[in-house]
């Protein structure tokens, strides 16, 4: 009897403890999914050297996957603001990446909430940015609005505001 006292709680928290964990570890939930992406276009972003025609294309097309087929954004200045497309951001990327010798972002300060339902979200966030550019070299901060939203069971990009530059 004193045995089964032990056992029984015993069991129900190890059957807890693997729900959780599994839950956690191979589920993929919304938010997960989202910080996963961002990470992800901040890899593809960055850029150490030369590289190819094709390989530079490469990564702005999978820039621009992240994005919904039209989105609105706005960078501050020096970069237009708008409606665009994944085409125009295609092009623009694999252009900026042949002028960049270096390029390297991170991120910072995130913060998402996942509306009610589901499928739209907005992450705000600071991105850091170091870029050498022939003779050149900068560093930016900025902070950023990003609303995003599922299309097709898909997290992409539908809006991307400047909130302040910080350097």
């Amino acid at each position: 009897m004193k045995n089964l006292r032990i056992l029984v709680p015993a069991v129900l928290l190890l059957a807890a403890a693997l729900y959780f964990g599994a839950r956690y570890l191979w589920l993929e939930d919304d938010e997960r999914v989202i910080h996963g992406k961002v990470d992800r276009l901040v890899e593809l972003a960055g850029k150490d050297g030369e590289e190819t025609v094709f390989v530079g294309i490469g990564r702005a097309r999978d820039i621009a996957d992240h994005f919904a087929e039209e989105f609105w954004l706005d960078l501050g200045r020096p970069f237009p603001s708008g409606r665009s497309s994944r085409d125009e951001l295609t092009g623009a990327v694999a252009q900026a990446r042949g002028n960049v010798n270096e390029l390297r972002l991170r991120v910072s300060d995130r913060d998402l909430e996942i509306e009610e339902g589901g499928e739209r979200a907005v992450m705000k966030l600071t991105g850091h940015g170091h870029l050498t550019a022939r003779s050149e070299q900068g560093r930016d901060a900025r902070r950023f609005r990003i609303e995003w939203v599922k299309e097709e069971g898909e997290w992409v990009i539908e809006k991307v505001e400047l909130l302040d530059s910080l350097d």
